[in-house]
């Protein structure tokens, strides 16, 4: 019965959209006009699916470019840091710049010093004769890996306050200045590296925007696939919404005397579908009678089998009974026979006085 009124469903559903599609009838014009706000709003949601399968495509070649914008920029940065140090050596010993490299070329001196000094130290104590036992020459190699490692130390040192004194140069170079051929060289290419690396950081400030306006389009959560499967949800619920106004239409239109204006190559169609829906009607109706008929068997069964159920209790009652009666009958029996053989001794011989 079910796949039934599925059919007739189905009937009144397709009888619904061929008034809606076929004819002109002003009678039809509110479920017109509701169908096509459904319809609407589905080419909207279509749209929108569309748009966000775009802006997920998207969303990947941002994630691609930021990655290779980020990689470049950090290029960038390791050539103009490896830049500093030259610089800051050509600032300092560019006489053009000597206020400037005054502050450095004092703590430049001072760790310049100290490496000349541990340089001799080394110088010595490699040209000096070994004398002495193992023990002694073991002694004066360990002095030298120590002053090797403070020399290694200092040197480094002496190479942070150039790159320093560089990094310094590039942001703040001294107005009106101009320097040798060598560093003016340097300084336009570390000036060309630095407004490449703005312009990267440019690029970046606008792809992680863009990003983050398309994510945020996709909801709180800025997840793609909720936003889908929320439009997947409403559109199926645009769908029934739809069904259901061919369906009340179809309804109304049911009955032969309803007359809608139609094109009359279709009023056979119309009567078809018709025929087939008081057909799946009756067939339906033929089901409940069936139905009814079988329930009322069923209701038949259970009553006669309680019935049975009983007879045979009651039976069972009236056998206990009968039971019971002849236990009491031999009872009574024997009571009377004892009774009698009690009166016997009594009356007989060496009878009680």
């Amino acid at each position: 019965m079910a796949d039934e009124a599925g059919r007739i469903d189905g009937l009144l559903r397709g009888l619904g959209q061929v008034l809606l599609e076929r004819s002109d009838d002003d009678a039809l014009a509110a479920f017109r006009t509701e169908r096509d706000k459904i319809d609407d709003e589905t080419a909207r949601l279509d749209e929108t699916l569309r748009q966000v399968e775009k802006d997920v495509e998207r969303v990947s070649g941002i994630d691609a470019g930021i990655a290779e914008e980020e990689r470049l920029n950090r290029e960038l940065k390791e050539r103009i840091t490896a830049t500093y140090p030259e610089l800051g050596r050509l600032a300092v010993e560019d006489d053009a710049f000597s206020a400037f490299a005054s502050p450095y070329k004092t703590r430049i001196a001072a760790i310049q010093q100290k490496i000349d000094g541990l340089s001799e130290r080394l110088d010595g104590a490699n040209g000096a004769e070994e004398k002495g036992n193992v023990f002694a020459w073991l002694g004066k190699s360990a002095q030298n890996l120590v002053v090797k490692s403070f020399l290694a130390k200092t040197q480094s040192s002496l190479e942070r306050v150039y790159a320093e004194a560089g990094a310094e140069f590039a942001r703040n170079r001294p107005a009106g200045k101009t320097g040798s051929g060598e560093i003016e060289a340097l300084y336009a290419s570390v000036e060309s590296l630095k407004n490449e690396n703005n312009e990267r950081d440019l690029r970046l400030i606008a792809l992680k925007e863009e990003k983050r306006n398309i994510l945020s389009s996709f909801g709180r959560e800025g997840n793609a696939n909720r936003k889908k499967a929320e439009i997947a949800r409403r559109k199926e619920c645009l769908r029934q919404e739809r069904d259901d106004v061919h369906v009340r239409l179809g309804k109304k239109a049911e009955d032969p005397s309803t007359q809608f204006t139609l094109q009359s190559l279709f009023d056979d169609e119309m009567n078809k579908i018709r025929e087939n829906i008081a057909r799946h009607r009756e067939q339906v109706k033929d089901y409940e009678d069936q139905i009814a008929s079988l329930k009322a068997s069923l209701e038949i069964d259970r009553e006669q089998a309680e019935v049975k159920k009983l007879e045979r209790s009651i039976a069972e009652q009236r056998q206990r009974i009968t039971l019971a009666g002849e236990t009491i009958a031999r009872h009574e029996k024997a009571i009377a026979e004892a009774n009698k053989r009690i009166e016997d001794l009594m009356n007989g011989p060496g009878k009680r006085h």
